[in-house]
């Protein structure tokens, strides 16, 4: 299609810089990370595989996972070599246990979940990686709410 003033979508501004004649506000979305959730529980249209340092392979979808930041987002792209291990169809290998890589993901995802302290201690090592300040500030949250003697030592 040719760009012109009759088929132009932009946001915000107007086409070509041209005041808006009206504003149509989006429409309410369904829960986006709800269906996303969803297909990758069905393994539908999951494009990549992470792998972790025990051999568990979790397929998930590169372009969601992307969005959570730019760490990630550079990780699944096509600069890096595992941009080039996910066109050849590899798994891209995650420094960290199958527990830590499925609990990164479930919550990533929107879904809880039950792990222990040297899981949590995996997963912040994963959020702090891929720069993910929420899950980082959850994660040592919750560690500092169950943080007792025997966890103490764990830690040091």
């Amino acid at each position: 299609l040719l760009s012109t003033p009759k088929n132009r979508i932009s946001c915000g501004e107007g086409i070509l810089g041209i005041p808006s004649a009206m504003k149509i506000e989006p429409a309410d979305v369904p829960d986006l990370q709800g269906r996303m959730r969803e297909m990758w529980r069905q393994g539908y249209l999951c494009d990549v595989t992470l792998q972790s340092c025990d051999g568990q392979s979790y397929p998930c979808h590169r372009i969601f996972l992307s969005a959570f930041s730019d760490s990630l987002k550079s990780l699944l792209g096509q600069a890096f070599r595992e941009g080039q291990q996910i066109q050849q169809g590899e798994a891209i290998e995650i420094a960290a246990t199958g527990d830590a890589v499925g609990a990164f993901l479930c919550l990533l995802y929107g879904e809880a979940a039950d792990i222990t302290v040297d899981v949590a201690m995996e997963l912040l090592r994963l959020a702090e990686a891929y720069d993910l300040k929420e899950l980082v500030a959850q994660v040592e949250s919750e560690l500092r709410a169950s943080l007792d003697v025997s966890i103490a030592l764990q830690l040091l």
